[in-house]
């Protein structure tokens, strides 16, 4: 891999809402020395699939799981990852929010989240704060799939998580039992927007029970 480089990599059925996100992804500080690409996977059946396709697609060591309704604010963003996961060659998974725990449900948001984001899924944009440091990455179990940065390429698991839920976990649970770690980057107010509007959920059940069949409950 290019140990230089850092590639953001999207499932893309929206080609505006993508660019207006894109263009915030541009504005952002590139560290000293990196260089900056970006990958649209479109008409993939599920999010492993278009996130399996991208990795192999790229010889980024630094990559970027991104959702196309996503926004960067944050201009040093891509510096404060780089430092992370340089800190620490056991870091393999980074997010801006997620959980420490695994609650038995497989339900994220239920257990004890950290991180900040800024996010409309009620259908009110609000900002979601949650313990948080602006110094250093926080430990957790899971990160939203909304943002998922890592530095090593493990494959995503296109065998059992085959539509749009349970992705992010489950890639989690991947790192974790090849004994990497996961954070939250460190952050006092979100620097990410998500654009995501009430979501019907639709496939969420059967995606939950898949997931505790694989990996169990915690």
């Amino acid at each position: 891999m290019n140990p230089s480089e850092i590639c953001f990599i999207t499932a893309v059925n929206d080609i505006e809402r993508y660019n207006r996100s894109l263009y915030t992804w541009q504005q952002l500080t590139v560290p000293r020395g990196f260089t900056v690409s970006s990958l649209v996977i479109q008409d993939a059946d599920s999010m492993t699939e278009a996130y399996q396709t991208g990795m192999k697609s790229s010889l980024a060591k630094y990559k970027v799981y991104i959702h196309q309704d996503v926004e960067i604010t944050q201009r040093n963003f891509l510096q404060v990852m780089i430092d992370t996961f340089q800190s620490d060659a056991s870091i393999g998974i980074a997010g801006v929010v997620g959980s420490k725990n695994i609650p038995r449900s497989a339900v994220w948001w239920e257990g004890d989240l950290v991180g900040a984001v800024r996010d409309d899924h009620t259908g009110i944009m609000e900002n979601y704060l949650y313990e948080r440091s602006g110094k250093k990455a926080i430990e957790a179990t899971s990160v939203d799939g909304l943002l998922m940065m890592t530095q090593y390429d493990f494959p995503w698991r296109v065998d059992v998580f085959d539509k749009w839920h349970f992705y992010d976990l489950s890639q989690c649970m991947e790192f974790r039992k090849r004994g990497y770690r996961t954070v939250v980057l460190p952050q006092i107010m979100p620097g990410v927007t998500h654009y995501c509007g009430q979501n019907a959920m639709l496939g969420y059940e059967e995606a939950r029970v898949r997931f505790i069949r694989e990996y169990g409950a915690n």
